[in-house]
């Protein structure tokens, strides 16, 4: 099992625009969205032209992560990330 740290950027959204989750994930699902590697970084954007970038990075272990202040209602990247290996909306 490992800690995967999800972090969401929106460019241009006012305030620092950064948000987190953190996940554990079988070593199936992390070998899966992040390969061999111990970083993944997805982009995806709306029709608008507004953009939101996804990376994630395996936590080290033991370390404490301080309290997620959740996704902003993105967690449906997260989620498409898991499920797809990419952002869509579905």
């Amino acid at each position: 099992m490992k800690r995967v740290v999800f972090k969401l950027c929106l460019p241009g959204s006012g305030g620092s625009g950064n948000f987190f989750n953190a996940i554990n994930l079988s070593d199936r699902a992390t070998k899966k969205i992040l390969g061999d590697s111990n970083h993944g970084s997805w982009c995806y954007t709306f029709g608008d032209g507004t953009r939101l970038f996804i990376t994630a990075d395996i936590a080290p272990y033991g370390k404490r992560l301080q309290k997620s202040n959740g996704f902003c209602g993105y967690d449906w990247a997260v989620n498409s990330i898991l499920k797809h290996g990419d952002i869509r909306l579905v």
